[in-house]
């Protein structure tokens, strides 16, 4: 494709955009409505927290400029409250923020950011992570936030937790990075470092109900058809894929099954690509392959506290990114009556 079809295609597919969010394109289908994306049952109430998580393959430019993706992706975040579907909280990876000070700012929604250091000063930025927490689930809540530290050489790690009247949950957001010129992961190390932290909060929650830990991000690793669990003879198998597995694979499984969490992909979320790369987008994009890398974990001891879970694709949640939208439902262990809404939105990061 020359410079002037490339050109054109991306004018074609801005417009097209802009037709979709203006609600002209009778063949899309809020994500809310999707039935594989979320049953009739699956309305936000007091009793329930929905979390999701997304790569989404950049939301600022090399100079620091929002890149018009943050306006779409509060859009899509309205349409969910204004339908009763909130995402309360969002786990993105690949924000490409510059600097600590490139907030994403979101009205009703708190940010947590944490930037990549570890690149050149003229380099293209890459990497970042950061958590979107809806400000009704902060209300009245106490929140600390631990992002500082490098596990294995990888910054893509966040640990955000919450309590209110005695009750807690402690979320994780996970971007496991790749190998760069120069800048090299530990993998297998990376894991354990980070499954050991996981492993400290699970067993700081033991069998309280009230206290609960959830993963969820970018793990950049295919497990094909192995089994994250296969010590749970009564947990039914998780569906797979028919693919080569990484080879830092078994490292991933051994620190889920480490941590006593269990993947929710597969299980009660019906099977579905989460990387599934944009055509036309790169000029190697149609040739890479789709596959499931993006997982959101649960405890096995408060996996009746999961509700349901799904990937919302993109003729639903419509986003430019090479990943889908993968999300789940827990138990709100929180007070239903300290459950507000505020119209403010906030930058916490530290």
């Amino acid at each position: 494709m020359n410079k002037r079809k490339s050109n054109n295609y991306r004018d074609y597919r801005n417009k097209l955009r802009a037709w979709i969010h203006q609600g002209q394109d009778p063949n899309r289908r809020p994500f809310y409505q999707c039935q594989q994306n979320f049953n009739p049952t699956s309305s936000t109430s007091n009793s329930t927290i929905r979390l999701a998580t997304l790569n989404a393959t950049g939301l600022f430019h090399k100079e620091g400029e929002t890149s018009g993706k943050i306006s779409e992706l509060a859009s899509l975040l309205y349409e969910a409250e204004q339908n009763d579907k909130i995402i309360h909280v969002l786990a993105i990876q690949e924000t490409f923020a510059p600097t600590e000070a490139h907030s994403v700012c979101i009205e009703g929604y708190t940010w947590y950011g944490r930037h990549r250091t570890k690149r050149h000063v003229d380099s293209k930025c890459s990497g970042g992570i950061g958590l979107l927490v809806h400000n009704s689930l902060l209300v009245g809540t106490s929140s600390s936030i631990e992002q500082d530290c490098i596990l294995g050489g990888c910054e893509g790690y966040q640990k955000l937790t919450l309590m209110r009247n005695r009750k807690r949950i402690t979320i994780f957001n996970v971007y496991h990075e790749l190998d760069r010129v120069h800048y090299k992961i530990k993998h297998t190390e990376f894991h354990r470092q980070l499954f050991n932290r996981i492993k400290i909060s699970v067993t700081a929650d033991g069998d309280d109900p009230n206290k609960l830990t959830c993963v969820l991000g970018d793990f950049n690793t295919r497990l094909g058809i192995i089994q994250d669990r296969p010590d749970l003879a009564a947990m039914s198998p998780r569906s797979g894929e028919s693919c080569p597995k990484h080879k830092w694979a078994k490292s991933l499984v051994d620190g889920i099954q480490h941590s006593e969490l269990i993947i929710i992909h597969g299980r009660k979320c019906d099977w579905d690509w989460t990387f599934f790369p944009i055509r036309n987008k790169a000029s190697n994009a149609s040739s890479t392959p789709r596959s499931v890398i993006d997982y959101c974990l649960m405890p096995d001891n408060k996996w009746d506290q999961f509700l349901d879970a799904g990937i919302s694709r993109r003729d639903s949640f419509d986003f430019d990114s090479h990943h889908h939208l993968h999300w789940f439902t827990i138990t709100n262990i929180f007070d239903s009556s300290s459950h507000a809404t505020s119209d403010s939105s906030q930058s916490a990061n530290k």
